[in-house]
């Protein structure tokens, strides 16, 4: 879960420094805290867990969703002005929001149009975060890129060691 929410730092506006390093060393932070406490509850042993192996790899996900924020400041240069875009986009919300109180004294054929506006302003939404938005490049890329790494991380980390016996001798079957 925290990997998964330290990948909402790619819909973050990059302008919007604060809300990505929060988010970025939150997430960090908890991680460190969550595998240490679960470290303590468990068995000392001088090799390395399987557990240990899982917690790793999320750390190094957490961590380069953190870093792929320098990259993307480095690359495009810090903008200290929002674009004007994002205002737009809050007034029309807020109009949106305004025009659809009260609906339940409008009839049928009113509250289906407006049901229908609302589906449009959904589309409209999920476009701009898809496709219309103004991210960087490599907010884009990694996007998409880090949730398939993950998801092809667990494909080999869940199928490997559900097959491997480790060296559980099991016995022969009576013939």
């Amino acid at each position: 879960m925290l990997v998964v929410l330290s990948w909402l730092a790619f819909w973050i506006p990059q302008e919007s420094i604060p809300a990505r390093v929060a988010l970025g060393s939150t997430t960090v932070l908890s991680i460190v805290t969550f595998t240490g406490s679960f470290r303590g509850s468990m068995p000392k042993v001088s090799y390395i867990k399987a557990v240990d192996v899982y917690f790793i790899v999320s750390f190094a996900f957490i961590f380069a969703a953190v870093v792929e924020y320098v990259l993307v400041l480095l690359s495009t240069g810090v903008k200290r002005q929002r674009p004007t875009q994002f205002s737009n986009n809050n007034d029309r919300k807020s109009r949106i929001t305004r025009s659809q109180s009260g609906d339940a004294s409008f009839p049928k054929g009113k509250l289906n149009k407006r049901r229908l506006k609302s589906v449009r302003v959904a589309k409209e939404y999920m476009q701009y975060a898809f496709i219309k938005n103004e991210a960087s490049s490599i907010d884009r890329v990694c996007r998409y890129f880090f949730p398939c790494c993950y998801a092809i991380f667990n494909l080999i980390y869940w199928v490997y060691y559900e097959s491997v016996s480790f060296g559980l001798d099991h016995p022969a079957p009576d013939a």
